[in-house]
């Protein structure tokens, strides 16, 4: 249902709060058209807020889109820093998370999905 409003409502606002909402309580389904919903976005402001959004739903997939935007140079400045801050929504929970104390001692294969792609990985 509320994959429904966000494809249909004709405020912006209104879908940057949706994508926010499928975001923080939704599943991958709703995931996956919040993605779908920030391309299909022709404003840039909107596309930024549902960027910012899929910070709280951070997959591997999630953390590829975020960073590519984050890497395009073409991409207007508020989508660009809209990636930024959703990576960092991830990475800022009040206590820096230092890579190497999380690993050292650990089972690898047990680590988080999102723990894997950023440890493996460079914004």
């Amino acid at each position: 249902m509320l994959r429904d409003h966000l494809r249909a409502d004709p405020c912006r606002s209104t879908r940057v709060r949706l994508a926010e909402l499928l975001c923080t309580v939704g599943d991958d389904a709703d995931r996956d058209e919040v993605l779908a919903q920030m391309r299909l976005a022709e404003d840039d402001q909107e596309r930024a807020g549902i960027a910012y959004a899929l910070g709280a739903r951070f997959t591997p997939r999630v953390f590829v889109t975020l960073r590519a935007l984050l890497r395009d140079e073409r991409a207007d400045p508020r989508l660009r820093a809209g990636a930024a801050h959703a990576l960092g929504r991830k990475l800022d929970h009040r206590t820096p998370h230092r890579f190497a104390e999380l690993l050292r001692g650990s089972n690898w294969r047990l680590q988080p999905d999102w723990l894997d792609t950023l440890v493996t990985s460079t914004l």
